[in-house]
Order: C-alpha cells, then structure tokens, then sequence
C-alpha cells in the first residue's frame, strides 16, 4: 500500500504544520520509538477523508493512532452514522487494529462503541480529566464542573471528595458521551475487574484508573 505523505493532509492551520512535523521528529529521536507517540484525532463530516489519510501516515510512520468523533455539547453527532465514507473509515480502523496492521488506540470493542456509538455504562472517575492549568473535573469533563486543582491541591482524591462535598454523588449515567475515557472505564469494569454488579449497587463508589491530562 502507497501513504500519502502527511504534507498532503489539508489542516486549519496550515502554517502550524512544518513546526508539528519537526516536533514529532525531535519526540520520535528522544524517545527512542515511535510507539511512544499517539496522534489523537477528531473525525468529523467535513474532516472523514483527512482523517483517513492520516490513519495511513501514523501506519507508514509508526505512531499511535487514536480517534473520536466531535461532540456536540454532550451529544455525538449521529448523522455520522449514515455517511457510508465515515462507515468505511470505522471498518479499516477496526480492520487494522484487529489484525494488527499497525498501533491504534484501544481494542475492536472499545473503537466499535466509540466510534459507533454503542451502548456502554460510564464511570466517570476512574479517568480523571486535568486541565493544563490543574483544574479537576468532578464526576467528569462534559458537566463543567470543577472540584478542585490538582497543582493547588496535591491530591485527586482530596479534589474528588471536595466534588461529592459540592455536587453530590456520581449521577448514573448510560453513556452518552462518547470521550476515549469514559468508553474504556465501562470495558475495565465489566470485562476487565468484573464490578459492574457492586458498583452498581454503589453509585457512589467508583474505581480510579489513569489520569487523563488535557494539553492546549
């Protein structure tokens, strides 16, 4: 198979790219491997085909590959569901993670309910989300609202006991929000640990994983 090499990618900001490029070529020389790298995209109806050119370039290059569809607000943008070029996309992605034609992120499951957007229950804190200025999120992200700072605070669990203070107990949720994270903490519980039963007897005890940094 042929790769178009990256340079042909249209991006937003353009004048960004040349920079990207070099920097991705320092991180590839300090870390020994490209493996140690995942580039993240976004896969909107606009964007299908850019984003397919850059799945083939993570392959040639060896890099991780990652993707989620845009939200709107909390939602996904179910439309995509009915474009056969994002369809298509979803199998060669699940295709090559399957047979291990290259590194993506996640497993055939976990990418099926991502980018498909299956049924899938959230837990919400075991992923924690930070933003680059410290700022925790409790339960999660796509509520907005913020525990406590971990630069300030020192400690996740400190900031989450401050947020069921604040706001009360981990509202159920069935999954709505179709985030890496939040797909990923329903496989762990259910398949992984085989909690579901307890913890959903306990809503408001759930298990900490990773922690999710978000960089500008």
């Amino acid at each position: 198979m042929r790769w178009r090499p990256i340079r042909q990618i249209h991006s937003r900001k353009p004048a960004a790219l040349p920079k990207v490029l070099e920097n991705l070529e320092l991180a590839k020389e300090l870390l020994g491997s490209p493996r140690r790298i995942t580039i993240s995209t976004v896969i909107e109806q606009w964007n299908v085909s850019e984003v397919e050119r850059l799945l083939d370039w993570c392959g040639e290059q060896g890099f991780v590959f990652a993707a989620q569809s845009a939200q709107m607000e909390k939602m996904p943008n179910l439309a995509l569901l009915k474009n056969p070029q994002y369809q298509a996309l979803v199998d060669k992605i699940i295709e090559r993670r399957r047979n291990g034609t290259q590194p993506i992120n996640g497993t055939p499951r976990t990418i099926e309910t991502l980018l498909r957007f299956g049924d899938f229950q959230c837990y919400p804190t075991m992923f924690p989300r930070v933003y680059p200025n410290g700022d925790v999120f409790y339960p999660c992200e796509p509520l907005r609202k913020v525990a406590g700072n971990l630069l300030r605070d020192g400690s996740l669990k400190k900031i989450f006991a401050r947020g069921k203070r604040i706001y009360g107990e981990i509202p159920p949720c069935q999954g709505i929000c179709y985030l890496f994270g939040n797909v990923l903490s329903h496989y762990y519980v259910n398949d992984f640990w085989g909690l579901a039963g307890i913890l959903s007897a306990d809503s408001g005890s759930q298990p900490f994983g990773t922690t999710e940094v978000w960089t500008n």
